[in-house]
């Protein structure tokens, strides 16, 4: 995947509160409203920041999709009974 399908793929977890944006120092970050890690006890919003967009981009998606720990997953908190990985193509349910 490119790093443009990669952004589809990532809003498509919140996308009405999914924007990209600068920070006050000019770093690139991706805004993923009310998407959460968990592992079962924490939840956390994992922002990432990079020069570009691409590399903001790439960097989240290596934390969303690639780097999750075995005991983790991604939460919507619109939806809090789902859990989420990427499984190579989509998002699906854990």
């Amino acid at each position: 995947m490119d790093w443009q399908q990669k952004w589809l793929a990532l809003t498509s977890l919140s996308p009405r509160t999914s924007y990209l944006s600068t920070d006050v120092g000019g770093r690139w970050y991706i805004h993923l409203g009310g998407v959460e890690i968990g592992n079962g006890h924490v939840l956390v919003s994992a922002t990432e920041r990079g020069a570009s967009p691409q590399e903001a981009i790439e960097k989240t998606w290596d934390r969303y999709a690639l780097n999750l720990k075995s005991d983790e997953f991604i939460r919507i908190s619109s939806n809090k009974d789902r859990q989420l990985r990427w499984n190579g193509f989509m998002w699906a349910d854990t």
